[in-house]
């Protein structure tokens, strides 16, 4: 399967993805109100300094990734990945990760990720794509009612 990125995103199908509780089950946007096209594109108009990407399959959209609380300064950015669930397992996140990473890897020397500690899928796919865990927060989030750790990851040069 080929995967790609593209400066150009399917806001529509970037709000269905967001939408499906299974996209958001593992995060905090799941106590926000649902996307929309208008929101997204918004969002990004008025971020000029995000990064963000279409990820392509097979020159289908699949997702998006984007860099954002970028920081110039300090060589940083925090990552985020919103992949189509009917996508999940296929090694897509982490191609895209990584291609990422190599379209950036000079102008950043940190980016890092957080997750809920239950969110295996997302702990893997950064660490084959290079990330690191750092360290883990215990009982940060309430998930089910359970306490849970966030965990924090970076990959850096």
């Amino acid at each position: 399967m080929k995967v790609n990125l593209s400066d150009k995103i399917d806001f529509d199908r970037y709000a269905a993805i967001c939408r499906d509780r299974r996209s958001t089950m593992w995060m905090e946007a799941r106590f926000l109100p649902p996307d929309t096209p208008e929101l997204l594109r918004r969002h990004y108009e008025t971020n000029p300094n995000d990064i963000g990407y279409g990820i392509y399959a097979d020159d289908q959209f699949v997702g998006v990734i984007r860099l954002q609380g970028i920081d110039r300064h300090h060589e940083r950015a925090d990552k985020h990945t919103f992949i189509d669930p009917e996508w999940w397992g296929r090694g897509i996140g982490t191609k895209a990760t990584m291609l990422l990473i190599e379209a950036h890897r000079h102008e950043f020397r940190l980016i890092t990720v957080s997750c809920y500690e239950n969110n295996v899928g997302v702990i893997k796919m950064n660490q084959r794509a290079g990330f690191v865990i750092v360290c883990g927060l215990p009982r940060f989030y309430v998930f089910d009612g359970v306490e849970i750790a966030k965990v924090f990851m970076a990959w850096y040069r």
